[in-house]
């Protein structure tokens, strides 16, 4: 069986990050991941919820404490890859066979007590337990986390018996449904979508073992996104419909959640992959159109919070980051499939500003939503556990995502994709490549120096962002200027240098505020030490620099009056930018900058700004009145 990949990513091991982002990533990965604690406290914690199985422990909602082993395992396995660590790849080998031997006979792995609990939960029956009407049943999604995890330590080691145990869990869940009589998307939470996400790694299972069964399924599941009685959430028919998301249905905080959503349309990119099916692709990149069209925030994520309901029009933004996750991801394997450097334009804007706000500048912890103003949301205690969010346990996942994109390689050339530090040595065709990025002045500056070295001929194509408004490539024999969305060019044997710039404007954006659902998006917004007061209710206008959102922030030494008690700017109001050394604080920040601010009446100021995923990132937790950065002037 041939697999669809266009664009083909580099190895683990043939590629690695630099600089102050590979810091931020290397951090995380050491405090999260590699650590001893991470190793005993955090894996141990995951682990004992498949001895206590307290996910449905009331009998009438389910929850979700199933998920986190498998989250924490799939990154575990990319940062282990991506480090070359043997040692830590061996640790979770042992980690999956220790939670293999919980495994029952039948196949069942998971953290209910009665696994047939996979409908959503009655709201009325819920109400007296929660506090509030809630249908959450994450029983198939959490398997299919313990599932996927399974999966990549397989891919990652080659032991059989865990793939074993993978398949046992994939013919239990097909003859569970058999049996009860149900769909797939009838089961779990938010219409299904959670439990439908299982796609892919039901797909990936029939890759490593060529059972049919396991096809037949995947695309059953497909099918059931393709009726004609149009029953929610009918993803391929919706998304080729061309109509917004959030008008697909009524309500759409009943059904419309972003991450789960986002999961299933990357199964169907896999799915593509498999079966070549170009209506499901056609269907994906439709998705990806009416998100971007009606669904990104000024952060460069997707949805208000976790949920798509027309994120685009709302003034005060908050994204969770496992959306920004999936976002990046939806747009990568776009990328992969189709060869488009639109889909990494999203890409780019997305990693540098929601994600990485996202990822404490410590290493410990991560935000649950990354918020337009004010501070970020930080959450603990999900589902009762300590040490464990799912944003938290998806972020290594989304620095690897993002680095693999870096440098790919088509079928004629290799691409060279981000500008940030990064380097990289492979095999392509008969051709030894290195290729080592000097990215330093990328985000302050849209400049960025390439040295490639080759053993033979090599052509060679650099991506041009979709935001530059020109495009200049310097060679050794000479300057290009750029037009369209690469440079396109043919390296002698031997070292070239290359240097790229790629010119910018200062892009005001104002936004009215609205009416459309703004008590729940209220209600979505604030929480956590934020107030219903820090919710704005007044114009508001932000500021784009090429890949960059900006922002004022406390971190590098705004004051509370300056960002957060001063008029906004008038409409018509114009700015100019500067580019300042990052010696001055913070000295953590990716770009720091000038800038002056012009009233239409003549009158001038100016404030530092800096990038907004630096603005923010400290672990804040519940505490009170604390406001540290606003993206709005």
């Amino acid at each position: 069986m041939q697999i669809r990949q266009p664009v083909v990513r580099l190895k683990p091991g043939q590629y690695r990050q630099g600089g102050k982002i590979a810091e931020r990533m290397e951090t995380f990965f050491r405090e999260r991941v590699f650590s001893d604690f991470a190793k005993t406290e955090i894996l141990g914690e995951a682990e004992e919820a498949f001895r206590t199985k307290k996910d449905d422990e009331t009998g009438v909602v389910g929850v979700w404490q199933g998920e986190f082993w498998g989250k924490w395992i799939i990154s575990a396995v990319r940062a282990a890859e991506y480090e070359q660590d043997s040692e830590m790849l061996e640790f979770l080998r042992q980690a999956a066979l220790r939670l293999l031997a919980l495994q029952q006979p039948d196949g069942y792995l998971g953290t209910y007590r009665n696994p047939d609990f996979v409908l959503e939960a009655d709201p009325v029956k819920s109400e007296p337990v929660m506090g509030y009407p809630c249908k959450w049943n994450w029983n198939i999604w959490c398997r299919k986390y313990t599932f996927w995890g399974l999966l990549e330590v397989f891919r990652a080691t080659g032991d059989q018996q865990i793939l074993a145990g993978a398949r046992k869990m994939a013919d239990f869940l097909i003859a569970q449904l058999q049996r009860l009589g149900l769909k797939l998307r009838e089961t779990g939470t938010f219409k299904g979508a959670a439990s439908g996400s299982t796609l892919k790694p039901i797909l990936q299972l029939f890759q490593y073992t060529q059972d049919k069964k396991y096809l037949d399924f995947a695309t059953d599941i497909v099918n059931e996104w393709r009726r004609k009685d149009n029953a929610c959430p009918n993803l391929i028919v919706n998304a080729l419909s061309g109509r917004p998301v959030h008008t697909w249905y009524p309500e759409p905080e009943t059904w419309a959640k972003a991450y789960e959503t986002m999961s299933c349309f990357d199964g169907l990119v896999e799915y593509w992959k498999v079966t070549g099916d170009a209506e499901v692709l056609h269907a994906c990149e439709m998705f990806h159109n009416e998100l971007r069209a009606h669904e990104l925030n000024p952060m460069f994520s997707v949805g208000l919070n976790d949920i798509f309901k027309h994120a685009s029009i709302q003034l005060n933004a908050i994204s969770e980051p496992c959306d920004a996750i999936h976002w990046m991801r939806l747009c990568s394997e776009l990328f992969y499939a189709t060869g488009k450097y639109q889909y990494l334009d999203d890409l780019e804007r997305t990693y540098y500003n929601a994600f990485l706000a996202a990822a404490c500048f410590d290493g410990k912890w991560g935000a649950r939503g990354v918020r337009s103003h004010t501070r970020h949301l930080f959450a603990s205690l999900q589902a009762q556990m300590k040490y464990h969010h799912c944003c938290v346990n998806n972020m290594p996942r989304g620095f690897l995502n993002a680095a693999e994109s870096f440098v790919t390689l088509d079928t004629d050339a290799v691409s060279v994709n981000l500008y940030t530090d990064f380097q990289a040595e492979f095999p392509f065709k008969e051709n030894q490549v290195r290729v080592r990025i000097d990215g330093t002045e990328y985000l302050p500056r849209g400049e960025a120096s390439i040295t490639v070295r080759c053993s033979a001929s090599l052509p060679l194509r650099l991506r041009i962002p979709g935001w530059a408004t020109a495009a200049r490539l310097t060679t050794p024999v000479g300057t290009i200027e750029g037009t369209g969305d690469h440079f396109a060019l043919m390296l002698q044997p031997g070292e070239t240098t290359l240097r790229v710039s790629f010119a910018r404007t200062l892009e005001i954006h104002n936004r009215m505020p609205v009416e459309e659902s703004v008590d729940w998006c209220r209600r979505r917004w604030i929480g956590r030490g934020v107030t219903d007061a820090q919710f704005r209710q007044e114009p508001g206008s932000w500021l784009i620099y090429g890949p960059l959102l900006l922002a004022r922030s406390v971190l590098q030494g705004n004051t509370p009056d300056e960002i957060f008690r001063t008029p906004p700017l008038p409409f018509g109001f114009g700015a100019a930018i500067q580019p300042l050394d990052n010696q001055a604080p913070p000295e953590h920040a990716l770009a720091s900058f000038q800038l002056t601010l012009l009233s239409p009446d003549g009158t001038t100021s100016q404030t530092r700004v800096c990038d907004y995923a630096s603005a923010g990132n400290v672990f804040t937790g519940d505490a009170p009145d604390i406001e540290i950065f606003s993206i709005f002037f």
